[in-house]
């Protein structure tokens, strides 16, 4: 087995510096992933954080800090499990470009782009990775230099790799869901979520398929439980989310595809107003209120509620157990948004 040395798992961008395959390097030193370092992980609800600190729940988290965490899982895994190269390859390279068609304000303004323009970061992904979008053929470029093929590597990022380890994207649990929870638990505050995400994952490798490590899955579904309850689909998220959408759907005319493919700082610049809500929603409910027109204040809101739960009655024993075992359920209401702005 090689044996690459990492770090406890600190959710840093630094992290990256740990990713020993060339192949990482060159992709990272792309223009198209080094977009995402200024594209917040959570969308407007990121801006929610004055960045104050350098611990992972004083500052705010990007799309490329995901990106690599989830390359460190992918690489940890195939480490542990000792698999070939090219399927090494293949893992690291899905993990850095599986969100790399995000948007700027990532899940919050989606929505508003793909009802509008037809464009979300799954087809946006496609169009990077293939080569087809105004940021080049660097990526593509790369994935050939490297003997990988680009529809292979979609397959694996879209769930529909038929191929060994495609479960490690496809999964109910899988290495994105793994990093990004954990990430979210970080941001909420400082008390530690599972223990690290790498030790999961290296105990998943040496598990198998056929003896999944339960006790680490269940806890990390009712961490899930614990951030979607606590951040995701909280008050301050459903209110941040919300008026950056009114504002979009209010100036539809003004936006086009090619804002998709911009970051956060380019959007910033063209769009002024729709960061300065935002910034209100985070921090000033009175003068937010007072410059909302009332049409925005009347309109209606889904407020959405999900419980992750166990269901201790189905035994893990091997993959087609998760979606048994680890369960759902959703249940939303009606609300104004003014009635929200008075709640939170």
């Amino acid at each position: 087995m090689l044996n690459v040395e990492t770090p406890n798992y600190a959710l840093r961008s630094d992290d990256r510096n740990q990713l020993f395959d060339p192949i990482a390097n060159e992709l990272l030193s792309t223009r198209s992933m080094q977009r995402l370092a200024h594209i917040g992980f959570l969308g407007a609800i990121d801006h929610f954080r004055r960045g104050n600190g350098k611990e992972p729940h004083r500052r705010k988290h990007n799309r490329l800090e995901h990106s690599v965490g989830v390359a460190l899982l992918a690489q940890r895994f195939a480490l542990s499990a000792e698999i070939s190269q090219m399927d090494r390859l293949k893992l690291l390279a899905a993990s850095l470009l599986h969100d790399i068609g995000h948007g700027p304000l990532s899940h919050t303004l989606e929505p508003v782009f793909e009802e509008a323009l037809g464009i979300d970061h799954h087809r946006a992904t496609r169009s990077i990775v293939l080569g087809n979008s105004i940021l080049g053929t660097e990526i593509l470029d790369i994935l050939k230099r490297h003997q990988l093929d680009p529809e292979e590597i979609m397959d694996l990022i879209d769930s529909r790799y038929d191929g060994s380890f495609g479960y490690l994207f496809s999964g109910k649990i899988n290495l994105d869901t793994l990093e990004g929870i954990t990430r979210c638990r970080a941001i909420v505050g400082r008390r530690p979520a599972f223990g690290t995400a790498l030790s999961v994952v290296e105990r998943w490798a040496q598990s198998g398929q056929s003896k999944l490590p339960k006790a680490d899955f269940d806890e990390f579904w009712k961490l899930k439980h614990n951030v979607y309850a606590l951040l995701i689909n909280s008050p301050t998220g459903l209110v941040m989310d919300t008026v950056a959408q009114a504002w979009a759907r209010t100036n539809l005319a003004q936006l086009d595809t090619l804002d998709f493919f911009m970051d956060e700082r380019q959007l910033r610049k063209k769009y002024p107003e729709l960061f300065l809500l935002i910034n209100l929603a985070a921090s000033d409910r009175g003068s937010l209120i007072t410059r909302l027109p009332a049409k925005w204040l009347n309109a209606e809101v889904q407020a959405r509620r999900r419980r992750y739960y166990v269901d201790e009655s189905v035994d893990l024993i091997s993959l087609t157990d998760m979606t048994l075992r680890y369960k759902h359920k959703k249940n939303s209401w009606t609300v104004s948004l003014g009635e929200l702005l008075g709640g939170v």
